[in-house]
């Protein structure tokens, strides 16, 4: 899996971590290996961890990750 794909799963499946990318995105990608893009960041703000589940989940069943 490429990091993009890393994110997305734990997103999905590690609740903790989707809070922590929206509380501190650009750390929380550096992490992960990803470039926080101005474009990224702009996408994660003021995301509630929710919408941002619900976003990891549609890009998995589009077939855009995975």
């Amino acid at each position: 899996m490429n990091n993009i794909e890393d994110v997305i799963m734990k997103v999905m499946t590690e609740p903790d971590f989707a809070e922590a990318l929206l509380a501190s995105p650009g750390a929380v990608l550096q992490a992960e290996g990803i470039e926080a893009t101005p474009e990224i960041l702009q996408v994660l703000a003021g995301l509630k961890v929710e919408e941002l589940r619900v976003m990891a989940e549609k890009f998995s069943n589009q077939g855009i990750a995975m």
